[in-house]
């Protein structure tokens, strides 16, 4: 912030949004079992891995809005990181189940070439941004087509993991589509994190939070907490 001549209020709120994701992420990818255990679920493998999950994709989202890159290569990253996450993601699940990873494996390497076709400005920015708001929403809406409902799982935890990660990635396409609109950076990570704030509220709401283990009043100071530093980053 000193080389660039000082910090701004949405500068303060850019790199504590990060923080703190970046601590939310450390706890569901080291330590799923605590996760799991504050829900009030059984311990499991495959349970661990989309509690992982949600600390690898929020991860990734962490990295996407601390990188200063101009509109195409943000949709290239954006692409990268969804590559690297399907690897790190549903691949251990579908080889714990001892199913086909195929699929997974196939789209991950599709993404990753999208990205690189990108980055080269063969295939149009507009591309990213499509693709994550178009797949975030499905599964966010219809957390039910996640691998989870077809095991013995918590659903509650597994649902909220699920859906958790489709936030992610409609953020992707959220940033980077405020980005290729032309919006300043400052308003693109307040737009990111204005979607985290309307999510824990929608889960307080919903009871979908008290479900997943978490109770209704923190989820509502979660969407309060995300609504003052989405309000400092339009600033």
């Amino acid at each position: 912030l000193a080389v660039r001549g000082g910090s701004t209020a949405s500068d303060v709120a850019r790199y504590s949004g990060a923080g703190l994701a970046l601590l939310d992420s450390v706890r569901h990818y080291a330590y799923p079992e605590r996760v799991i255990e504050a829900a009030g679920a059984k311990t499991s493998d495959v349970c661990a891995v989309f509690v992982r999950a949600k600390g690898t994709w929020r991860t990734g989202l962490t990295v996407l809005l601390l990188a200063d890159t101009d509109c195409i290569s943000t949709a290239a990253l954006s692409l990268y990181l969804t590559a690297v996450q399907a690897f790190m993601g549903p691949l251990h699940t579908h080889e714990m189940l001892k199913t086909s990873k195929h699929p997974v494996v196939l789209y991950a390497v599709l993404v990753a070439a999208v990205g690189a076709l990108t980055q080269c400005g063969v295939v149009p920015e507009w591309v990213a941004t499509f693709n994550a708001l178009f797949s975030g929403f499905h599964f966010y809406l219809n957390p039910q087509d996640s691998l989870a409902f077809e095991l013995e799982l918590p659903l509650g935890l597994c649902s909220a993991c699920m859906r958790y990660c489709s936030l992610i990635t409609i953020q992707h396409g959220v940033y980077s589509g405020a980005l290729l609109a032309g919006a300043a950076r400052k308003v693109a990570v307040g737009a990111v994190f204005a979607t985290t704030a309307l999510h824990a509220l929608v889960s307080a709401l919903s009871g979908e939070a008290k479900r997943a283990g978490a109770s209704t009043h923190n989820q509502l100071a979660v969407a309060v907490g995300w609504t003052g530093l989405a309000a400092m980053s339009f600033a």
